[in-house]
């Protein structure tokens, strides 16, 4: 049996094109297996080989027709799971098939937005220079800028900056690259973005500065960098909280200690943060 009862089970095609078995494939597709069968996901079996740089099996599924730009049920061709997982390979021949650079969902992730996020520079660079949209943004506003910031890939995000991308673009929740960068206490990609004018007193949809993003998770390389670059110790967000009082909260005495080093204000509106305060200092060593 060739296909399987259960529907929400991977086809043994799928299973031999993931792991990569290419006799056992062709002898699946002589006996009649369905090409393009898809999983509860909607993956195919091209989808399972793309994202395993399986570039044999690829060459034979797409020879014995499978869909190029088929979509699971998240919006991901099989040029999206080559490119998640860095195999350039896969890549250049999908994008020779005529695979969509794009994607086929315009709310769904481009291609290079993931190979972005994952780190895959020179996905990145290919994707690039076959024509995809530095800033194309999915469902969340996401471009690959702000993926590669919010991950830590320095060289990404240089390559992309020098390909146009915008530093100041935010997504949905008025995030830009520099908050990003700061919330994870990537200082080297905060140092390069400032360096290309990104704005260290720029805020998202809550009122959040990149300082208030990197006090609040501890990242005290990050804030002393920020505050060294003019941002302001006693800026408030939507509720009145400054970095101060995130930092407090969250726990990050090295962060609390410094910001009060550098002017700011324990007896701020959220008054009863001061009692945190006093207790870590009583605990500290």
């Amino acid at each position: 049996m060739v296909e399987t009862d259960d529907a929400d089970a991977p086809t043994p095609l799928a299973m031999t094109s993931n792991f990569g078995y290419l006799n056992l494939v062709k002898y699946l597709i002589g006996k009649g297996a369905k090409v393009d069968g898809n999983d509860y996901d909607g993956v195919t079996p091209l989808h399972y080989a793309s994202r395993n740089g399986h570039i044999q099996v690829v060459q034979y599924l797409v020879s014995q027709g499978a869909e190029i730009d088929i979509l699971d049920f998240l919006g991901r061709t099989p040029l999206h799971c080559a490119s998640i997982n860095g195999h350039l390979e896969v890549v250049k021949y999908l994008v020779g098939q005529r695979a969509l650079v794009e994607g086929d969902d315009s709310d769904a992730p481009t291609p290079l937005t993931v190979a972005s996020h994952f780190g895959h520079l020179n996905v990145v660079q290919y994707l690039v220079g076959q024509g995809a949209k530095v800033e194309g943004n999915d469902y969340d506003g996401d471009t690959p800028l702000l993926c590669a910031s919010s991950n830590g890939y320095l060289e990404v995000v240089q390559y992309l900056i020098c390909q146009g991308a915008k530093v100041e673009r935010t997504d949905n929740d008025g995030h830009t690259p520099l908050h990003c960068a700061s919330s994870i206490g990537q200082l080297e990609v905060v140092q390069y973005l400032i360096c290309q004018g990104a704005k260290v007193e720029r805020t998202d949809n809550d009122g959040h500065t990149p300082l208030h993003c990197a006090s609040s998770n501890g990242h005290l390389e990050v804030v002393q960098h920020l505050v060294g670059q003019e941002a302001r110790v006693e800026r408030d967000n939507n509720n009145g909280q400054t970095p101060l009082h995130l930092a407090s909260s969250n726990g990050h005495l090295e962060v609390v200690q410094y910001l009060i080093d550098q002017g700011a204000q324990p007896e701020g509106k959220i008054r009863i943060l001061t009692v945190i305060i006093e207790l870590f200092v009583q605990i500290s060593p």
